[in-house]
């Protein structure tokens, strides 16, 4: 059974700093910090019970399992601004569920409701995922011969909590930092966290900053929230980080030559618990049919006049008119969309592969692999975006200027710095499967570490990198936080588009838009995990 004492203890260690210089900050820092902490909490009521239920019902080997376990990669890496999208067309300002009960322009959800909401659908797959690889490293044996001897309620308490508790505390801190460093939700919404203010402040004269219903008072505290105010919160992001991959890459995958295994739940598969079967099926609802309902609602809204009379309702001509529109009209923000995501996918996959390899086969290196990712992983979006603005435009050279404003370098460099932890976990997870055996030999035959690294880490594992790179571009393609800061002029990304539309509500064409990239995302993403499992599944087959 893994040991999270380390953890438990750091997380009260940094949580404890935390509280302590949060009294030393301004009123406004404070209330910044409040509501990035608490929309994090917020989420995870939702997102950790749920994701859990998902995953310990996607560990039996059934048909449902499978439909859960496939719904949960599908949905994963769905952007933020498109989960927007998904609630926004019902209970928004044009939502088709706002307009038949309390009339346009008065939302039935809004605010730090929606926005918590929001945050825990878009959460719920990646708690399952991380619920999903703890349960799946062989430990799940334990309760399996403790069902055979004890009742479940009693391995529950025993066994199954004592588990799953610092999991779930790891689970609430993701959560957290997902709140804190993404703004499409918050910024639709206006729920001022850490991310939002900064962002806000940043582009005050530029983009959409004045199209929500900011007061003068706010708009002037978001121009002057505190340097140390954003230093200290991202430096707590970043402790808080390192705990949460100091369990994926500290050292707890050492043996490389032990198989995944699947577990079997002491023959419970049939016996299945009913609370998570309910689950399941009414998070498969919630998380893909309501959505999809939502978009195509909202798209096939159109209003007809009966004898005179302007009636509301809804047709199939319109819906494929809004998505021929949409895909006709929308084409040059697909492709800068594309190349941004192309040209992030081949430089994040270089280096974390370099950085996953050295962690997997150096103690030394693992530390800093460790301090890498959660750097990348805890900056806030909008603080990525302005440090590689600031830096550039403070050097002030004409490449460095031609660069900034002719190239896409500096938001493929944005979007390179977001998905480079996800791409270093699996990369990481990939090379688990080279046994330490063959490494030994390798050596012992005089190859070098370059050598090494290129016959066994990448071209033993050439398909496995390939669904790496996959998702990596899925995830480029939906960044908004970062990249959309530095884009040079003239150039405008989806998730850019989409965000500006959304002020307004999610009309036909917003609805049209996010049907069209949401249907290839979960096509691709879901191509990318079947590359990235190959290794397992010809580990298992062996």
């Amino acid at each position: 059974m893994p040991n999270y004492r380390d953890v438990t203890v750091w997380l009260m260690l940094t949580s404890a700093l935390g509280s302590l210089w949060f009294f030393f900050t301004e009123p406004f820092d404070r209330l910044v910090l409040l509501n990035t902490i608490g929309l994090g909490f917020s989420a995870s009521l939702i997102a950790v019970p749920t994701g859990l239920l998902l995953a310990r019902t996607s560990l039996p080997q059934d048909r449902l399992a499978r439909a859960t376990f496939v719904l949960i990669l599908a949905t994963a890496f769905i952007p933020l601004v498109f989960q927007v999208s998904f609630w926004d067309a019902a209970f928004g300002k044009l939502g088709w569920l706002t307009a038949t009960s309390t009339g346009q322009n008065k939302p039935l959800l809004s605010g730090w409701m929606a926005a918590s909401w929001i945050h825990a659908t878009a959460l719920i797959p990646q708690i399952a995922l991380i619920f999903l690889a703890v349960f799946w490293t062989g430990e799940q044996v334990h309760e399996e011969q403790a069902l055979l001897e004890c009742s479940p309620t009693r391995v529950f308490w025993t066994i199954t909590l004592p588990r799953i508790v610092p999991v779930a505390v790891l689970c609430v801190v993701w959560c957290v930092i997902h709140c804190a460093r993404e703004i499409a939700a918050t910024d639709i919404y206006q729920v001022g966290t850490l991310a939002e203010q900064v962002y806000l402040g940043f582009s005050l004269g530029q983009f959409d900053s004045f199209m929500g219903n900011w007061t003068n008072d706010e708009l002037a505290a978001a121009s002057s929230l505190g340097i140390w105010t954003q230093i200290l919160s991202t430096a707590w992001l970043v402790a808080s980080a390192a705990i949460l991959f100091a369990r994926f890459l500290g050292g707890q995958h050492e043996s490389a030559d032990r198989k995944p295994r699947t577990p079997a739940l002491a023959g419970n598969t049939r016996k299945r618990n009913w609370l998570a079967s309910v689950t399941a099926v009414a998070a498969c609802g919630v998380l893909t049919l309501l959505p999809i309902y939502n978009l195509i609602a909202r798209a096939s809204f159109h209003v007809a006049r009966v004898d005179g009379t302007p009636r509301p309702g809804y047709s199939f001509g319109q819906f494929c008119e809004a998505i021929q529109l949409a895909a006709v009209r929308y084409v040059p923000q697909t492709q800068w969309s594309i190349l941004v995501a192309g040209g992030c996918a081949l430089v994040t996959i270089v280096i974390a592969a370099a950085i996953a390899w050295n962690a997997k086969t150096s103690r030394r290196f693992r530390p800093l692999a460790v301090v890498i990712t959660s750097i990348c992983f805890a900056l806030p979006g909008p603080i990525i975006g302005s440090l590689i603005a600031q830096t550039m435009t403070s050097l002030d050279t004409p490449a460095i200027n031609f660069l900034f404003d002719r190239t896409l370098f500096a938001p493929i460099v944005a979007a390179m710095i977001v998905c480079l932890p996800i791409a270093i976990t699996l990369c990481y997870f990939i090379f688990d499967s080279v046994a330490i055996d063959t490494q030994q030999h390798a050596a012992t035959e005089g190859a070098g570490r370059t050598t090494t690294f290129f016959s066994l880490g990448i071209a033993g594992n050439r398909l496995p990198l390939a669904g790496v790179l996959i998702l990596t571009f899925v995830l480029a393609y939906g960044e908004l936080a970062a990249s959309q800061m530095v884009l040079p002029p003239g150039v405008e990304t989806v998730p850019r588009l989409t965000l500006g539309l959304m002020h307004s509500g999610v009309n036909e064409m917003t609805a049209a838009l996010t049907i069209i990239n949401i249907v290839a995302i979960v096509l691709i993403s879901l191509c990318g995990w079947w590359l990235v499992g190959l290794k397992s599944r010809n580990g298992q087959q062996q």
